[in-house]
C-alpha cells in the first residue's frame, strides 16, 4: 500500500511544481519552478497588434481633424480673399463711372469697366460701325474705355493733331505703334522728335519736284494697267477690279522704294512676298489688339500659327534685301527713287536716317504707300457704279478735256474740278484708314473740345465716325460730290470743311497726299476715258466689308467695254 501512496504523493509533487500533465512547457522556467499566471502583458503580439490599430485611429482621427480644420480655414480665407476681389471690383467700378476724372463723360458702362466689348468689336472687324452707333447715341465726345475717349467733333482734330511745341504735344499711343521687328521705331511709330527728323528726310522725296521727275517712271505703271485690261475688255469677263489696283500701286511703291517693281501688273498676279503680307495683316492686328487685356496676348498667341509669325519675319528679312540690293547698285539720275533723296540729304548723322532706320520705315510703307490708295480708287469707282448720273457726268468732263490718252497727266488732271469732287467725297464715305487714329494726352494733361484730360489719356478720332455723322454733314451716307463744289448750289448740301481730314491733319500727317493724289487722279482718268465700266456684283456693299486698321475688301467684279470714239 506504502508503494501506491508514495507514487501518488510523487505524483502530486510533480503536479505541484508544475510538471504535470495539465501543464505547458510554456509554464515552466529556466529553473523548473512555476511560473506565475498573469494577464496578457501589453507587448504580447495579439495585444499589442489591437494597441496600435486603436493608436492608428487615434492618429488618423486627429490628422483628420486637424485636415478638416485646415480646410475650413483655408475656405475661410478663400471666402475672404475672394469676398476681399469682389469689395476691390466694386470699388473700382464705382469709381470708375462715377468719380473717375472721366466720369462725366458720356458712354456705354459696359465698355467702360470691360475691355471685352472692345475687343469683340476689333476682332469681328464691327469697330467702326460700333464707334459710330456710340456717337450717335452719345454725342460727338464719347468714353469709350476706363482712360480711353473718341471724338467726332472737329475741334479735335486741332486740339489733338494739331502743332502743339514741346511738352504739349499728343504723342503716338504706344499699344497701337510697335518698333520693327528690328526693335527700331519707324516713321509710324517714333517720336515726336525722331518722327520729325525721319519726315523732314523724306519729304524730298514728295516733293513737287521729285514727284515731277518720278512722273514718267510711274506713269508706265498707269499705261501698263490699261494694256493688260484690254484684252479683257470684252464686255463678257467679270474682273475683280480691286486686285488691279493694288497689282498697280505696289508696283509703283516698290519702284518708289526699292527701284524695282513687284511684277504684278506684268504676271497679273500677286507678288508672293505682297500675297503673304495681305493675307497675314488681319491676323497681326489682332495679334496687336490683344495687349487691351491683360494676359490675352499671351493666349492669342498660343493660337496664332508658327508659320504666321515665321512669314512676317520673312517678310521684313526681305525688306533687308531689297533695301540691300537698291544700296548696292547706287544712285540712278535717270531713275529718282525714294532712296535717292536719302542718300543726297543723309550725310548728317544727326539729321539723316540710320540704315535700321531705313529698314523699318521701308517695312511699313510697303502696306502703307500701296493699300490705302488702291483702297480710295476702288471705293471710288463703287460709288460711282451705284451713282449712274454721277458717273455720266464725270465721264463727260474727262472725256471732254482729253482727246488721247497720253495728254492724262499729273498737272493736266488737277483742275478737273468734278473728279476731286468726287475723290473728296470718296474719301469721305469710305476714308481708307476708316478707324481710330490714336494718340495720349502729354503728361501734364491736356484739354481737347472742351474737356480736361489728364495726362495718359488715350484721345482718337475714328474717320468713318466722323465722316458719317449727322453733325458734320447733311445726308451723311449719301455719295453727293456736289457738296464739294459750293459754288453751283450754294447752301444746299451744308457740312463742316473742318471735319474732312483723310490724311490726318497735322505735323504727323500723311507725307505721300500729293503723290497718292496723283495717281488716283490719273488712274481714275485713265480708266473712264478708255472703258466703259459696269458693276458686277450685284449684292456688292462697301460697309458690309470688315475693318482691320484697314478694308478687309471683299471682290468687287466689274465688266469693261472699251470706249468707241
Amino acid at each position: 500500500m506504502r508503494p501506491k501512496r508514495r507514487r501518488s504523493r510523487q505524483r502530486r509533487g510533480m503536479t505541484g511544481l508544475g510538471i504535470g500533465p495539465d501543464r505547458r512547457p510554456s509554464e515552466i522556467d529556466e529553473t523548473g519552478w512555476r511560473l506565475k499566471k498573469s494577464r496578457p502583458s501589453a507587448l504580447s503580439p495579439s495585444a499589442s497588434g489591437r494597441a496600435s490599430e486603436d493608436e492608428i485611429r487615434k492618429q488618423t482621427a486627429k490628422a483628420f481633424i486637424m485636415e478638416v480644420g485646415l480646410f475650413q480655414t483655408m475656405l475661410a480665407n478663400a471666402k475672404g480673399l475672394i469676398l476681399a476681389a469682389l469689395v476691390s471690383l466694386g470699388c473700382w467700378v464705382i469709381y470708375t463711372l462715377y468719380f473717375h476724372p472721366l466720369a462725366r463723360i458720356p458712354g456705354p458702362k459696359w465698355w467702360i469697366i470691360s475691355r471685352i466689348p472692345y475687343f469683340r468689336s476689333i476682332t469681328t472687324g464691327q469697330f467702326i460701325h460700333s464707334v459710330r452707333a456710340l456717337h450717335e447715341r452719345y454725342g460727338p465726345v464719347v468714353r469709350l474705355a476706363a482712360n480711353e475717349v473718341s471724338f467726332t467733333d472737329p475741334q479735335a482734330w486741332q486740339d489733338i493733331y494739331g502743332h502743339h511745341g514741346g511738352d504739349r504735344a499728343f504723342p503716338r499711343n504706344p499699344v497701337w505703334y510697335q518698333p520693327a521687328l528690328n526693335g527700331v521705331h519707324h516713321i509710324l511709330s517714333a517720336s515726336n522728335s525722331d518722327h520729325a527728323r525721319i519726315r523732314h528726310l523724306l519729304s524730298h522725296a514728295f516733293s513737287e519736284r521729285a514727284l515731277k521727275s518720278q512722273e514718267p517712271m510711274i506713269q508706265v505703271f498707269f499705261n501698263l494697267l490699261i494694256e493688260r485690261l484690254r484684252p479683257l475688255a470684252d464686255g463678257r469677263q467679270a474682273i475683280n477690279i480691286n486686285d488691279w489696283l493694288q497689282y498697280t500701286t505696289f508696283d509703283i511703291t516698290g519702284e518708289l522704294e526699292f527701284g524695282e517693281s513687284f511684277g504684278c501688273l506684268e504676271k497679273g498676279e500677286y507678288h508672293p512676298w505682297i500675297k503673304v503680307l495681305l493675307s497675314n495683316f488681319r491676323k497681326i492686328i489682332l495679334f496687336g489688339a490683344s495687349q487691351l487685356i491683360p494676359g490675352l496676348r499671351f493666349l492669342v498667341g498660343l493660337t496664332i500659327p508658327k508659320a504666321v509669325m515665321q512669314q512676317r519675319q520673312q517678310h521684313f528679312s526681305y525688306t533687308v534685301d531689297k533695301v540691300s540690293r537698291r544700296l548696292a547698285r547706287g544712285n540712278d539720275p535717270m531713275r529718282p527713287d525714294f532712296l535717292t533723296y536719302i542718300n543726297r540729304y543723309n550725310e548728317d548723322e544727326k539729321k539723316g536716317m540710320s540704315r535700321a532706320e531705313i529698314d523699318s520705315t521701308f517695312n511699313v510703307l510697303v502696306i502703307a504707300g500701296s493699300e490705302t490708295t488702291s483702297t480710295c480708287m476702288t471705293a471710288t469707282l463703287h460709288c460711282l457704279l451705284r451713282n449712274p448720273a454721277t458717273l455720266q457726268r464725270l465721264q463727260n468732263e474727262i472725256r471732254s478735256t482729253f482727246a488721247h490718252d497720253s495728254d492724262i497727266t499729273f498737272d493736266s488732271t488737277i483742275p478737273l474740278r468734278y473728279l476731286n469732287a468726287v475723290i473728296e467725297e470718296s474719301l469721305r464715305l469710305c476714308p481708307p484708314a476708316p478707324t481710330m487714329l490714336p494718340r495720349v494726352t502729354p503728361a501734364a494733361g491736356a484739354y481737347v473740345c472742351g474737356y480736361w484730360l489728364p495726362g495718359g489719356t488715350a484721345v482718337e478720332i475714328s474717320q468713318y465716325a466722323m465722316s458719317r455723322s449727322y453733325d458734320n454733314y447733311s445726308d451723311p451716307d449719301r455719295f453727293i460730290p456736289e457738296r464739294w463744289l459750293p459754288d453751283e448750289k450754294p447752301n444746299l448740301h451744308p457740312h463742316d470743311a473742318r471735319a474732312h481730314r483723310p490724311f490726318s491733319f497735322g505735323p504727323r500727317n500723311c507725307l505721300g497726299r500729293s503723290l497718292a493724289w496723283m495717281e488716283i487722279r490719273c488712274i481714275i482718268c485713265k480708266l473712264l476715258w478708255n472703258f466703259n465700266l459696269r458693276m458686277e456684283s450685284p449684292d456688292y456693299e462697301w460697309n458690309e466689308q470688315g475693318t482691320y486698321v484697314m478694308w478687309d475688301k471683299k471682290q468687287m467684279l466689274v465688266s469693261l467695254t472699251p470706249v468707241k470714239r
